[in-house]
């Protein structure tokens, strides 16, 4: 037979031990302020259920599309104030560096020009004035040219009579060309100044002289005294004009 090992009395359980309750350790005197009573059995507290978040609140669409169109309309309300200054400040810097000194440079520009208008009105009268000194002068030289002309032929038609007298018919062939000649620069001038039918007698009378020389040199005496008779009446009519 197996023989069971002794149990040391030390760890031998008293019976009379596991009767008696253990109770618990006297607390020092001073520091029991009241006595203590049963031990109450714990109850064991039920389970905690998690807590529940609370779902958000749906943000309404109309809130949302008006706070954007807020944040739009504010935004653009900026920019437009910020252009509608750099617009005026753009405006005051031009007025004051380009269209201001540009008007100022305009007004002298402005004044120049009519001083330079009323200078070249004052040219203009002067020129007027002398344009029409001119006229006057240049018809005093062609009225001076037609009598020195006139003059010319006279003294020719002279020597071709005298010519005649000393029957010198080279002297009066020369003579009658000279007259011819200056009659030629005369006939212009009677014709502008309304003597054209003075002007046809002279040319006229001046063939007949021609004809007779180149007929009987010594035949020509009365055609050239009638020519010459011509040319003084002429002379005087130029004479007594202004």
């Amino acid at each position: 037979m197996n023989e069971t090992p002794p149990i040391p009395a030390e760890e031998t359980p008293n019976p009379v031990d596991k009767l008696t309750p253990e109770l618990p350790a006297a607390e020092p005197a001073g520091l029991l302020s009241e006595p203590q009573s049963p031990a109450e059995p714990l109850i064991t507290p039920p389970p905690e259920e998690p807590l529940k978040t609370a779902e958000p609140t749906p943000i309404m669409e109309p809130k949302t599309a008006e706070s954007r169109a807020g944040r739009f309309f504010r935004n653009a309300l900026r920019l437009i104030t910020l252009s509608l200054l750099m617009f005026a400040a753009g405006f005051l810097l031009a007025y004051f560096l380009l269209y201001q000194p540009t008007m100022s440079a305009l007004e002298t520009t402005r004044a120049e020009l009519q001083t330079t208008a009323a200078t070249l009105e004052t040219r203009n009268a002067d020129y007027t004035d002398l344009k029409g000194q001119y006229d006057a002068m240049q018809a005093n030289v062609t009225q001076i040219k037609a009598r020195a002309s006139l003059a010319l032929a006279l003294r020719s038609l002279e020597r071709a009579n005298q010519g005649i007298v000393n029957k010198n018919n080279p002297v009066v062939r020369t003579q009658l060309q000279l007259a011819r000649q200056y009659l030629d620069e005369l006939t212009p001038y009677l014709e502008e100044t309304g003597e054209k039918e003075m002007a046809a007698e002279l040319a006229a009378l001046m063939k007949s002289a021609e004809t007779e020389l180149v007929r009987d040199p010594q035949a020509v005496g009365p055609a050239v005294e009638k020519l010459m008779d011509a040319l003084d009446s002429l002379e005087e009519a130029l004479s007594l004009a202004p």
